[in-house]
């Protein structure tokens, strides 16, 4: 049996996927989702990423393990799961453009056996009940997403800063800059960038990155491995202005204020 519903969104496809694939979170994000707990996390992507997730059903609490099998990023990822003689196959996938973003979700129920199969009968009369649950799923991302009135900096607004910054700055630290400095490129930072599709580095030296955190609104310097991608570890929310952020490329000490933990 599979079901599909789907709806449109007016936010950016980047703010869409970043919250569906935000899956340690949903418990604050879906409505019916309980509890979230990690079992595992690749070393990159989504695609072996497990956990248990415990939703309210027909009035009960059902906990069922989950691991995604398949992804495409900004397109979709694949959930499976098994339980009672049944395979559970779920896809969220995210199209269209930004502004008119659809956000569909498939659910497909695989019966594995004959005692499975003769389960599956009376499951027709609930087609209804999942597809509602689905679009409950679907909408409560529509609404968060939808809520948020943030908007990543353009590349013009960044081009003041820098210039501002840099007016205010010793000779030598502008110098330091000049020579570092490199075309602002987004960097990718998960789970914190995604939403804006990254965050604009604007320097490199050596193994640091001096990027602009513009959730925070300040300028970071942090260490990274791969040339693009700033490690979820060094994600910084100093709002530091330019002049304040230059030495710190150059390898010296700075107060670092990381994101918020959970009490």
């Amino acid at each position: 049996m599979i079901v599909k519903t789907s709806l449109t969104i007016n936010a950016s496809k980047a703010a869409v996927w970043a919250a569906t694939t935000d899956i340690a979170n949903h418990a604050q994000l879906l409505s019916t989702v309980e509890r979230i707990e990690v079992v595992s996390r690749p070393a990159t992507g989504l695609v072996g990423l497990r956990w248990k997730e415990t939703r309210m059903l027909l009035g009960k609490e059902a906990t069922v393990e989950k691991w995604i099998t398949q992804a495409k990023e900004n397109e979709y990822y694949t959930t499976r799961a098994e339980q009672d003689g049944f395979v559970f196959i779920t896809t969220n996938r995210v199209s269209g453009n930004d502004g008119s973003v659809t956000l569909t979700g498939i659910h497909e129920t695989q019966p594995q056996g004959f005692a499975a199969n003769m389960k599956s009968l009376p499951m027709i009369f609930f087609k209804g009940v999942i597809k509602k649950a689905i679009m409950q799923d679907l909408d409560d991302v529509k609404k968060a997403v939808e809520s948020i009135d943030w908007e990543p900096i353009g590349r013009q607004e960044l081009g003041e800063l820098i210039a501002n910054g840099l007016a205010k700055t010793t000779a030598g630290d502008r110098s330091l800059f000049t020579c570092s400095a490199i075309e602002p490129a987004k960097w990718r930072l998960t789970p914190w960038g995604d939403m804006g599709g990254g965050f604009w580095a604007v320097a490199v030296m050596e193994d640091r990155v001096l990027w602009y955190n513009d959730i925070e609104e300040g300028f970071n310097v942090s260490r990274f491995e791969i040339h693009g991608t700033i490690p979820s570890t060094e994600y910084w929310c100093n709002q530091s202005e330019l002049y304040h952020a230059i030495p710190a490329l150059a390898g010296q000490p700075q107060g670092k204020f990381g994101p918020p933990q959970p009490l």
